[in-house]
C-alpha cells in the first residue's frame, strides 16, 4: 500500500506486480534512465511533495510525444527536477516514544489486521482522538492511517 504522499520508484528492468483490492487511483510515469542525472538507481519509496503530486496529475493529460521546449516538455523537466530532489521515505516502521502511541502501535504490530478506528484506539490509549492524530503526525511524520498502511505493507513484504 502506498499512501498519496508517497511514491514507489522502480528503475527500468524491475519485474513487479500490482494487486488491487477495491478502488484504486494511480498515476504512472515512465522515465528514460538517462533522462536526468540523479535519478534513484534502486527501488525505493519517495516522499512526494504537494507540488509534485499536482504536476503529475497535470502530466497525465499531456501528450505522449511532444516538441522540445513545448509546455509539455517543460512540465516533464520540472517533474524530473522534483523527483531528483525528493527525499526517500524509510522502508522501516517508525516506532513512537510517546507511551500513548506505543500502546496503539505495539498492539497493531502484534496484529496488523486489527481494523479498529482511530477513535477506538485513542480511547484505549487514554487520549483524545485529536491528540493521538496530532502525535502521530508530529512523532511519526505521517497520519495514523498512513502508518497503519505502511505497517500492513511491511508485514506483506516482510520488511
Amino acid at each position: 500500500m502506498c499512501p498519496p504522499e508517497r511514491a514507489v520508484w522502480m528503475p527500468g528492468g524491475i519485474l513487479y506486480r500490482i494487486d488491487v483490492k477495491g478502488d484504486l487511483s494511480m498515476r504512472t510515469r515512465y522515465i528514460e534512465p538517462d533522462a536526468v542525472a540523479g535519478l534513484p538507481k534502486e527501488v525505493c519509496v519517495l516522499k512526494v511533495s504537494a507540488l509534485l503530486r499536482y504536476l503529475i496529475v497535470e502530466a497525465v493529460d499531456a501528450p505522449q510525444t511532444y516538441a522540445a521546449n513545448s509546455v509539455s516538455d517543460r512540465l516533464m523537466k520540472v517533474i524530473l527536477d522534483q523527483i531528483v530532489a525528493l527525499p526517500t521515505a524509510p522502508l522501516h516502521m517508525p516506532i513512537p516514544k510517546d507511551r500513548r502511541l506505543r500502546k496503539i502501535t505495539d498492539q497493531l504490530i502484534e496484529n496488523a489486521a486489527d481494523s479498529r478506528a482511530l477513535e477506538q484506539w485513542a480511547k484505549k490509549a487514554g487520549a483524545s482522538t485529536r491528540t493521538v492524530a496530532r502525535l502521530f503526525q508530529s512523532e511519526m511524520e505521517m497520519s495514523f492511517r498512513a502508518w497503519r498502511q505502511q505497517l500492513r505493507s511491511c508485514v506483506l513484504l516482510k520488511c
